[in-house]
């Protein structure tokens, strides 16, 4: 095990997967183009390689290079050799850091070892060729009488056999690459399950087990612990998704659990990044209540491109301003600020991972603990179907809601169509900005005198004072 600081933190490498991904998470390094400093102070230091700044990459080389045992010598010396090949082909031996192996190159050389042949204590052409005699050509070798022995050119030999096989000497040794892998792809990592689980006692431990539980692992346990009924024991729960970490109070959830485990395992990548957005938006603390998000994920408007707000504020200062791209104070611009200003502006909320935009039916789920929702009114833009107008004063947005109970009737009906037409009539409608009692009396009077009248009436019931101490 290895000590690294990575963004000021200390990390033992390598990490456990699922403890990596929650490590991540709590620096706020996981979302899309995330960097960060990393810094090995101990154990495979000697190694030549340019960590970078994937931590992914490099905890995963860690593991391979431990599991490498007595090989992680010729994983050492091929590194050497990449290092010594840039700095030769640059003219330049004293370029240390910059031409070194990147992780991703050492990460792929692991798994092609192979190809690999490193001789330690191989380190010139006499030696090597002492070594090719002995070895390669014993039975000749063998049969030669004595005197004949001090007649061979051991240095000659090394030379010639070198030269054949493209061999070359570094730092520990002999090494040659017998195929070139540099092509290859990097084999893909064992799929990990979403969740764990890990019963514990005062004596006995399954340890983390992967959900959904596999039938011998239950067997397993029930017999361990004696007992037949897994929601009698203490359990853990832990997720490759950090945002999951903890949803589970106990084994009567297990069957949610697994319910979720199959949903998520439906989704794409591009949906598993679009459901981290909203889990950061709407942080469920409850399987039942992440499998809901998980099914109402098409309702809501996910921007994956928009997780870095300086590019957004990039975008949007070309768009908005014209600016000379040589313009001296373009460099002291806050793409970042202003980005994140005009992404809220723009009616989104932001995250690591994407951005949610407020359409009504996020806002309505998302609405903060202050808002405002009057009565079922008449609404013009509804044709006089049931509406509430909701206000999140905290967010400053009003918006259009169908009244619950009205479309439950409706849809008991059969009524289908009618609800989903006056449902997108309020999507269409949209999230209004609303900031001051003009903007509320402006957006107000689109609905009718009706509506205006009975939201006040709402807003004093609950004791907002009308406008909520609107300006």
């Amino acid at each position: 095990m290895s000590m690294a600081y990575i963004a000021g933190k200390t990390a033992f490498l390598p990490m456990d997967p699922y403890e990596a991904e929650q490590f991540l998470y709590d620096l706020g390094l996981d979302g899309p183009g995330a960097e960060h400093s990393f810094d090995i102070i101990d154990d495979v230091r000697g190694f030549p390689i340019d960590w970078g700044t994937d931590f992914r990459v490099m905890n995963r080389l860690f593991q391979r290079i431990i599991d490498l045992g007595d090989m992680r010598g010729a994983l050492k010396a091929w590194c050497s050799a990449q290092h010594a090949k840039a700095c030769w082909e640059k003219c330049s031996p004293g370029a240390f850091l910059t031409d070194r192996c990147t992780a991703a190159d050492a990460l792929k050389a692991s798994y092609h070892m192979r190809s690999i042949g490193f001789y330690p204590g191989v380190c010139d052409d006499r030696t090597l060729g002492g070594y090719v005699l002995e070895n390669y050509l014993s039975e000749d070798y063998n049969a030669l009488p004595d005197d004949a022995y001090a007649l061979l050119d051991r240095a000659e030999a090394g030379a010639r056999f070198r030269e054949q096989e493209g061999g070359q000497f570094v730092d520990g040794g002999y090494l040659v690459v017998h195929e070139d892998f540099s092509g290859e792809p990097l084999p893909a990592e064992e799929p990990l399950a979403y969740f764990q689980v890990r019963f514990s006692d005062e004596r006995h431990d399954s340890g983390w087990c992967d959900v959904p539980l596999a039938e011998a692992d239950e067997r397993l346990i029930t017999r361990v612990f004696g007992c037949t009924d897994l929601s009698a024991l203490p359990m853990e729960c832990r997720s490759i998704i950090p945002q999951l970490n903890g949803i589970v109070s106990g084994a009567d959830e297990l069957p949610e659990l697994r319910l979720l485990d199959e949903a998520l395992n439906g989704m794409n990548d591009e949906d598993i990044q679009k459901y981290k957005v909203l889990l950061e938006v709407v942080q469920p603390g409850t399987p039942s209540a992440a499998l809901r998000l998980a099914g109402d994920m098409p309702h809501y408007d996910v921007e994956l491109d928009f997780a870095d707000p300086a590019a957004y504020g990039q975008q949007c200062v070309a768009d908005i301003l014209d600016v000379n791209e040589h313009d001296p104070l373009l460099p002291f611009i806050d793409y970042a600020g202003f980005g994140a200003a005009m992404l809220y502006e723009d009616g989104y909320l932001a995250t690591r991972y994407g951005a949610v935009y407020m359409n009504v039916m996020a806002q309505s789920i998302l609405a903060g603990p202050n808002t405002v929702c009057g009565g079922d009114c008449y609404c013009g833009r509804t044709e006089g179907f049931p509406t509430r107008v909701c206000w999140d004063p905290d967010a400053q947005r009003v918006w259009l809601e169908l009244d619950c109970g009205a479309a439950d009737s409706i849809i008991t009906d059969g009524e289908v169509a009618g609800f989903a037409h006056y449902q997108a009539i309020c999507e269409d409608w949209g999230v209004r900005h609303c900031a001051s009692r003009k903007d509320y009396e402006r957006i107000l009077s689109e609905l009718g005198a009706q509506s205006y009248d009975e939201f006040l009436a709402a807003a004093q019931e609950q004791a907002m004072g009308g406008m909520g101490g609107m300006a």
